[in-house]
């Protein structure tokens, strides 16, 4: 018999996540007293979202995890105003396809799909005289996303739509531009022996 060797290729990377919502939603948790002031509060204006990916694959398939915080200092609700500003932390594991993987060299187009839960907080500045039986505090919700967008060699960019819902029939919708930029890439050679006659 005569020992054949087979080598394969697993890539990680870093990348720096930054983006601009279009849109965005949040609905704070229903209270339990009587007073309406505290029920739901949407959240409209863009936010800017911040953070890390760390991924691993190879460059038509990956899977990442994301961690980032999305600051929105003029969001507020339209329709009965308290306060202003609103800021969300997401955590998201995703798979990435195509030129989404950051790690293709002949792919200009791909799609990420994956899931999480994002803590928010609406009317960080703040409520305005009257409401201040209204409290705000950190409310998760779980949430889906789709991300549709291409790239070329360490650099994404996508459009992306991320809705989620918690208890209290709290929710948070997110939607804008996505980018990923490499800032640490590396690969592992994993050695796998084969026989053959």
């Amino acid at each position: 018999m005569l020992a054949g060797i087979s080598t394969s290729y697993a890539q990680f990377r870093t990348a720096l996540v930054f983006g601009y919502d279009v849109f965005q939603r949040y609905r704070n948790p229903e209270d339990s007293g009587p007073s309406d002031l505290g029920r739901s509060s949407g959240a409209i204006l863009a936010g800017i979202p911040l953070g890390i990916e760390v991924s691993a694959g190879r460059p038509d398939l990956s899977f990442g995890i994301e961690a980032s915080a999305n600051f929105s200092p003029l969001a507020l609700d339209l329709q009965n105003y308290k306060g202003l500003g609103a800021i969300s932390f997401p955590l998201i594991a995703r798979l990435n396809f195509g030129a989404l993987t950051g790690m293709s060299k002949d792919k200009l187009l791909g799609f990420s799909f994956g899931g999480g839960v994002q803590y928010n907080r609406t009317e960080l500045f703040g409520l305005r005289d009257g409401n201040e039986r209204v409290t705000r505090i950190f409310f998760p919700s779980y949430m889906g996303e789709l991300i549709i967008g291409g790239g070329i060699g360490g650099f994404t960019a996508g459009l992306y739509f991320r809705m989620g819902a918690g208890e209290g029939r709290s929710f948070s919708l997110n939607t804008g531009i996505h980018t990923r930029t490499s800032l640490f890439k590396k690969n592992k050679t994993q050695v796998k022996p084969q026989f053959q006659t």
